[in-house]
C-alpha cells in the first residue's frame, strides 16, 4: 500500500477525525471511589450503534463480510447506554444496556474455573490466532456486569463477573491474559501474543474492571490483581513515552508503534482518571508531557510520520492485517 493510499484509508484515525469507532471520549470529572457509577470515561457517544444488531439487539461487528459478536464492541455499547441513561433517563437506553449485560451473562466459555469472552477473528499484527481472550474484553465486560448488578441487584451478574476475573490469574501460555515483565511485573494483555505486546489502553481498561469489581465485592484477591497491575503500570509507563508522544504498545515491531492522534488523546484521558484514582505523581507527569505533545505541531508531525511508516511495515508483513 502506498503512503497516499494509507493516508486516504486511515486519515480519520491518523488525524483525529472523530467517528463512532474513534470518538472524542472525555474523562468523567468526578470518579466515585466508593461504588461504580458512570464509567470512568464518558461513553455516552457509544450508545447509538451505527452497524448491525442481532435479533436480541446486540451489536455485530462486520469484518471480511462476516458478522462477529465482538465483546469489546458489545461492552462499549452497553457502557455507552448506561452513561446515556444517567443523563437522559430514557428507558430505551436502560434496555440496551441490559441487552449487552445479558449477552455477557449468557455467552461465555470456560477455562479452568474462569469465564472468558472470546474474540473469533485473527489479530494478524500480533500473530494472534482465533479464538483469543483479551484483558480489554474481560475488564469492560466485568464493568458492564457490575453495573447491571448495581442497577438490578440480581446476584447472577456479580457471580459471572467474579468468575470472569479469574482469567486475570491465568498466564497467556495457558489461554489466559496474564504475562510477566522482567519475571516479576504482572501485565494483563489486550492481545495475548506469544511475544508480549503490552498494549497500554487495553491494560488500563482492564484495571478499571477489576477496580469496579473490588468496590462491590471487597474481595482481597480482586484487590491484589488490581494492585499487581497498578504497580506494573506505574513502573513501565515511562517506556510508552516517545519524544513527548505516547506509544500504543511495546511490541517488538521494527518501527515503534506510536499512537494515532485518537489513541494519544485516549491515553491522556485515561491518565486523568488514573490520577484521580491513585494520586500517583507518575500519571500527572505523563499527563502533562503528553498534553504538551498534543499541542506541539512538530511532535504531532513526527509521531504521525512514524505511525504511517510503522503501518506500512506491518502491512508488508501481514497484507490483510486489520486496523
Amino acid at each position: 500500500m502506498k503512503v497516499v493510499d494509507l493516508i486516504r484509508t486511515y486519515k480519520g484515525v491518523l488525524f483525529g477525525k472523530p467517528d463512532y469507532w474513534h470518538p472524542q471520549i472525555k474523562a468523567n470529572k468526578y470518579v466515585d471511589k466508593k461504588l461504580p457509577g458512570k464509567y470512568y470515561l464518558d461513553m455516552s457517544c457509544k450508545a447509538d450503534y451505527p452497524g448491525k444488531l442481532d435479533e436480541r439487539g446486540v451489536p455485530l461487528l462486520v469484518l471480511d463480510n462476516k458478522n462477529y459478536h465482538f465483546p469489546v464492541t458489545i461492552a462499549q455499547y452497553g457502557l455507552g447506554n448506561y452513561d446515556k441513561y444517567q443523563i437522559t433517563k430514557e428507558n430505551v437506553c436502560l434496555k440496551n444496556f441490559f441487552d449487552a449485560a445479558n449477552w455477557f451473562a449468557k455467552n461465555h466459555a470456560t477455562i479452568n474455573s474462569s469465564y472468558v469472552w472470546y474474540s473469533y477473528f485473527e489479530k494478524r499484527s500480533y500473530s494472534v490466532k482465533a479464538p483469543w481472550a483479551s484483558a480489554l474484553s474481560q475488564g469492560q465486560g466485568i464493568s458492564v456486569l457490575v453495573r447491571a448488578y448495581m442497577k438490578s441487584r440480581e446476584q447472577k451478574y456479580l457471580n459471572i463477573a467474579s468468575r470472569a476475573a479469574k482469567l486475570f490469574e491465568i498466564p497467556v501460555n495457558r489461554g489466559g491474559i496474564r504475562t510477566l515483565i522482567n519475571k516479576k511485573n504482572v501485565f494483563y494483555e489486550e492481545f495475548p501474543s506469544d511475544t508480549p505486546s503490552l498494549v497500554l489502553n487495553g491494560f488500563i481498561f482492564s484495571l478499571w474492571g477489576l477496580y469496579d469489581l473490588y468496590l462491590v465485592t471487597k474481595e482481597k484477591v480482586i484487590l491484589q490483581l488490581y494492585e499487581e497491575g497498578l504497580e506494573t503500570l506505574i513502573s513501565i509507563l515511562p517506556q510508552y513515552n516517545f519524544f513527548g508522544w505516547s506509544r500504543y504498545d511495546l511490541y517488538n515491531f521494527s518501527i515503534p508503534n506510536v499512537t494515532s492522534i485518537f489513541y494519544h488523546r485516549l491515553h491522556i484521558e485515561q491518565l486523568m482518571v488514573m490520577d484521580q484514582l491513585t494520586g500517583n505523581q507518575i500519571f500527572r507527569k505523563y499527563l502533562a508531557i503528553w498534553s504538551k505533545g498534543e499541542r506541539n505541531f512538530s511532535v504531532i508531525i513526527l509521531s504521525q510520520i512514524v505511525k504511517m511508516l510503522q503501518k506500512l511495515t506491518v502491512r508488508n508483513l501481514c497484507p490483510s492485517v486489520d486496523y
